[in-house]
């Protein structure tokens, strides 16, 4: 029972025992009944107070633990929100470090490469080292990222966009500062594609198509074309600069990662045909190798039955008549059986020489 219907219900039955009391009380003549009928009336409105009492007082003691509990709340959320207001400025200081920016735009990159599913080192490098020879001597380019492809092509990324005047915009709340802020922040993006129009990549790399893929966040991105004057992207795209974000990044890699599968794959094939002729031709070798073992096989055994049969048909018989003409037989000579191969196709007679093909 609530605190509220407790009291209505005190009020309602100390109204009902009053409007008793002052019926009965002018029915009555009696002062001591009439005392005593107040007295019952006191004491039965005391057993109904008694128990609130003891509720609100609960109730001021719940209320002074869960205020004091409030506050603590209160005051861990304001000092997150302390903390996570010095961690969002510290960030948005260091972007205007140009090193720190850079580190963070090839970490955005990395991920992105290691989302698709392509190899460091193998299928990308980063921060590799481009020589041009001009006139003034030899230039040292270093693109962000090479993305490798099959038939020896690559791709250029580059993530080296100045945020500064973004960051300006999100800290003002005066229209036109912001406005400004975000012009500037359009005619530094228009100056990084210029300057990657200039270094024509495609001219150091062999294979490469004639553009560079130019890595913007959303959040960098979006108010730029918002704020752009002509179509930003169609701008660049003329100057064989192309604007993507992470996301569309994303895409793009996933297409050059199957590529590289698939080539994998073919190259695979390849290899398992080529082995597979190889095998071929060792097993061929190796037939022949063993058929010619048979047939010197069969060819010792008809030349040791020929001999065999040489031995018992005339060689025995004349030791046999000399053994006789000396006074008789001193010691047997025993005969040599031939050696028998009959193969389960061969329908030759075991007397019959053996063919040599």
């Amino acid at each position: 029972m609530s605190v509220i219907t407790t009291i209505l219900l005190i009020v309602i039955a100390m109204l009902v025992m009053l409007i008793a009391i002052l019926v009965f009380g002018r029915k009555t003549e009696n002062p001591l009944r009439l005392e005593k009928m107040f007295k019952f009336g006191r004491e039965e409105i005391e057993k109904i107070i008694r128990p609130l009492n003891d509720s609100i007082a609960q109730l001021d003691r719940d209320s002074v633990a869960n205020k004091a509990s409030f506050e603590k709340e209160i005051a861990s959320v304001n000092n997150q929100t302390h903390r996570l207001i010095e961690k969002t400025e510290d960030i948005k200081n260091a972007l205007r470090n140009p090193y720190v920016r850079g580190r963070w735009g090839e970490a955005q990159l990395e991920r992105v490469l290691e989302l698709s599913g392509l190899r460091k080192g193998i299928d990308y490098e980063t921060q590799k080292t481009i020589y041009e020879e001009q006139e003034d001597g030899i230039k040292r380019r270093r693109p962000d990222i090479v993305v490798n492809m099959p038939e020896n092509r690559s791709i250029i990324l580059d993530s080296k966009v100045s945020l500064d005047k973004l960051i300006d915009a999100s800290r003002t709340d005066n229209e036109e500062e912001k406005k400004d802020a975000f012009a500037k922040h359009v005619t530094n993006i228009e100056k990084h594609v210029e300057g990657l129009a200039q270094k024509k990549y495609h001219q150091l790399l062999d294979n490469t198509p004639e553009f560079v893929v130019m890595v913007l966040p959303e959040f960098a991105l979006l108010p730029a074309i918002e704020h752009c004057k002509r179509d930003l992207l169609d701008w660049a795209l003329k100057k064989n600069i192309i604007i993507v974000t992470p996301h569309t990044l994303l895409a793009l890699l996933k297409s050059i990662e199957l590529a590289w599968r698939q080539t994998r794959i073919a190259e695979n094939a390849q290899k398992i045909a080529k082995a597979g002729k190889e095998f071929s031709k060792s097993l061929s070798f190796f037939v022949g190798n063993f058929k010619k073992t048979r047939d010197s096989l069969y060819k010792a055994v008809n030349c040791f039955n020929t001999a065999n049969r040489s031995w018992n048909d005339k060689v025995i018989p004349q030791v046999e008549k000399f053994q006789e003409l000396h006074g008789g037989k001193e010691n047997e000579i025993e005969t040599i059986a031939d050696v028998q191969i009959t193969p389960s196709n061969d329908t030759r007679t075991p007397d019959q020489p053996l063919a040599i093909s």
